[in-house]
């Protein structure tokens, strides 16, 4: 739940956007966001740290630099400072290599998505 969705605003395209830099942050990280403040936060203690706090959900260090630029516009905490999803679907992480051949047992989105630091370890 975006921050100004959880002070009592009504859901936008900005909150979508925030969402969205949540799912990646899960799907990446393999754990939810705000999991590094611990399980057994009350959900309503986690939403008025959502909503009023100044953090925001930490992001995996394994991230590829354009992956961490992609997800970081997706999780700016004002909404009038997210990237539109218009503007998202030409971001460099989504545009870069579009029709690049890689290596014909790897996908682009792996590359993409992880570092080459996280395929050495």
């Amino acid at each position: 739940m975006a921050p100004e969705v959880a002070r009592g605003g009504a859901p936008t395209p900005a909150s979508d956007v925030w969402s969205l830099g949540c799912t990646a942050v899960e799907l990446l990280g393999g754990k939810r966001s705000w999991s590094e403040l611990g399980g057994a936060l009350e959900v309503g203690e986690l939403l008025l740290r959502v909503g009023f706090g100044r953090k925001r959900p930490k992001l995996p260090v394994h991230l590829s630099d354009p992956c961490r630029d992609f997800v970081d516009r997706c999780l700016r905490r004002a909404a009038g400072e997210r990237w539109t999803c218009e503007q998202l679907l030409c971001h460099m992480f989504l545009a870069a290599d579009a029709h690049d051949d890689d290596d014909a047992g790897e996908s682009l989105m792996t590359h993409k998505w992880i570092s080459l630091e996280m395929n050495h370890t």
